[in-house]
């Protein structure tokens, strides 16, 4: 598997997934009264930079761990089967929720499909570097941009993992407070990157006016080549955006909510748990707070208004 293909938010989605699904094997040596049965659904689209193949070595590479880890604590045996939930007109289809017990998705999923009432977040992921993640609007600075405004009709590039939605989330929302018109019709045109340091050095090589990227990857390029930093400069910041949320039914047992809880969290307290977070670009588990989804109830509020 290419470590470097799926440093992206579908990169931690596989970790939520191996560590519930991690439980599958202990259920086989135990018998049923003693084995807690759950459903978990997850979007597909969270997969589109990886194959099906990928994910499952993922899962199975994390069985044993956190198997270890939960036998720790108790005496419960988790066995989980997992549903894909299909994009339905472009979008993911939450119609039948109500048939799993552990959803694993996008904040902005979370809240657009207005999943608060039967559904509670526990953990939301990210980079310790910098929590929730800001995005970035780059530009050379030999150039004559200066703002927005300044790249009506030029060309601009951002990756397209799972941060792209974000990232066009937050420019609609954007264009919108600026009176800027319409994202598809404002640029020359909107090319797409498999990866966030490819459209950094796309404008850092003057093959594009400007790119928009995590303020984490931006600063890692800069620490690794300090002309990075030198020849480009920020022009437009986003405000604060979670990335993903790992959500259980509010109806669960509460000591098996615990215990999902505790097995995210303490990955990162273990060498390997480190070792895979750092293999996919993640390094922050938080207890959900609900601050941290802030910024999506805050856009997704003026929008409801300007409709």
């Amino acid at each position: 598997m290419n470590a470097k293909v799926i440093r992206s938010f579908s990169g931690i989605t596989i970790l939520l997934l191996w560590i519930i699904l991690g439980t599958k094997a202990a259920a086989q040596t135990k018998s049923a009264r003693d084995t807690v049965y759950l459903k978990m659904a997850i979007p597909i689209r969270v997969f589109d930079d990886l194959t099906r193949k990928d994910a499952q070595l993922a899962i199975d590479m994390w069985t044993r761990e956190i198997v270890q880890s939960i036998a720790k604590t108790t005496s419960k045996h988790f066995a989980v089967s997992s549903t894909f939930l299909k994009n339905k007109y472009n979008q993911v289809d939450f119609s039948e929720n109500k048939k799993f017990d552990v959803l694993l998705l996008s904040a902005l999923d979370f809240l657009d499909f207005h999943l608060e009432g039967d559904w509670q977040p526990l953990v939301l992921t990210g980079s310790k570097e910098h929590f929730p993640e800001e995005y970035l609007i780059l530009c050379r600075k030999e150039s004559n941009i200066k703002n927005i405004r300044d790249l009506k009709g030029k060309d601009i590039i951002f990756s397209k993992n799972q941060n792209a939605r974000i990232i066009l989330f937050w420019l609609h929302y954007l264009f919108h407070t600026k009176h800027l018109g319409k994202v598809d019709r404002f640029f020359h045109s909107q090319q797409i990157a498999d990866k966030e340091s490819k459209a950094v050095l796309s404008v850092f090589f003057n093959k594009n006016d400007a790119c928009i990227v995590g303020y984490n990857c931006f600063q890692t390029m800069a620490q690794l080549n300090p002309q990075i930093k030198r020849k480009l400069q920020i022009i437009q910041k986003s405000p604060p955006f979670a990335r993903g949320v790992v959500c259980v039914k509010r109806s669960l047992d509460p000591e098996i909510k615990r215990l999902i809880r505790r097995a995210i969290l303490l990955m990162p307290k273990s060498q390997r748990g480190k070792q895979i977070l750092t293999y996919f670009g993640q390094s922050k588990l938080l207890i959900y707070d609900p601050k941290y989804l802030d910024t999506f109830r805050k856009i997704l509020q003026a929008e409801k208004k300007s409709d």
